[in-house]
């Protein structure tokens, strides 16, 4: 197994329940196939358990979540999923989550329930079925992207929480097109800076990628719902993103699947200067209207 704890990941999973281990440990050798170290917890005995687990979640880079029907439940006084998830969330980890159980139904604990909302990017991969042709990708893509954020928030000089950037695209921003520019496709690129919008990385981050020579597609949607990148823009209010979105063509009226676009999602979060940009920017008067009512018709499932 790779030693590299830069591509560390934690796999998330409870023992004990007969669905999703299968599905857990094929995504553990597939990672490995690829030269990524991955930690998945084996009761060996003698071993202290606890410890490992610990170690490996608190020096993971990126945590993947097999959320099964039960995951979440505190079984023990020691470590389970539900301590694990609250660590994970509580810390800010990047997380990819994958949804055992189908859209309509609901996880048995009430906190797993609350902490994945389907406003959360899931992949859909039911026990028992084939592994999703494009899972190993989009996993090693997120990782390789929260690497790159890393970078992008060390070579601005920001904190990996800090959100907020000048307008201006600062200078120090070659560093992720050179190591991810050359590979992905507008497609790829666009779902890289979802990914980090969606797990909260410094907007910098964001604006290198957009600020790159390859093409981004600005009016991609993600597959779940269908949001765009200037949805997700205004729904954590990085207004310099939805500046150089709207720059590079995207549409402000563009929506998701459910018909909201980003003046909604800017009223449902109480992003309000983002909602006066928007306005600004030639957002239709019909568009405002609804809009003005995101927090009564918007469905509490989908936020």
């Amino acid at each position: 197994m790779p030693s590299d704890a830069e591509e560390q990941v934690f796999v998330s999973f409870r023992f004990g329940d007969d669905k999703g281990e299968a599905e857990a440990r094929a995504t553990k050798q597939a990672l490995e196939a690829r030269g990524i170290s991955v930690f998945l917890s084996q009761a060996v005995g003698g071993d202290n358990i606890s410890k490992m687990i610990c170690d490996g979640i608190v020096g993971c880079k990126l945590a993947i979540i097999f959320a099964n029907r039960t995951y979440g439940a505190r079984t023990n006084h020691m470590f389970d999923t539900g301590r694990e998830r609250d660590y994970i969330l509580s810390k800010n980890k990047p997380f990819y989550l994958i949804r055992m159980i189908p859209f309509d139904e609901s996880w048995a604990e009430s906190e797993t329930e609350v902490a994945f909302p389907l406003s959360v990017m899931q992949k859909l991969w039911l026990p028992g079925t084939p592994m999703p042709a494009d899972l190993i990708d989009e996993i090693v893509s997120k990782l390789r992207s929260v690497k790159g954020a890393s970078f992008a928030a060390r070579a601005a000089g920001t904190s990996s929480a800090a959100l907020a950037v000048p307008s201006a695209v600062s200078p120090a921003q070659p560093a992720i097109a050179e190591s991810l520019g050359a590979t992905l496709s507008p497609d790829e690129l666009a779902a890289e800076c979802f990914r980090l919008m969606d797990f909260g990385s410094p907007e910098q981050a964001v604006l290198e990628l957009l600020s790159m020579e390859q093409t981004v597609n600005v009016n991609w949607r993600e597959h779940t719902h269908g949001t765009t990148l200037l949805c997700k823009a205004a729904e954590i209010g990085h207004k310099s993103v939805a500046e150089v979105l709207l720059t590079k063509g995207a549409d402000v009226n563009k929506r998701n699947k459910y018909g909201f676009n980003a003046h909604h999602f800017a009223m449902k979060h109480k992003q309000h200067t983002m909602v006066e940009f928007l306005v600004k920017k030639g957002i239709t008067k019909q568009s405002a209207a609804v809009a003005s009512f995101g927090s009564i018709i918007v469905p509490r499932a989908l936020w």
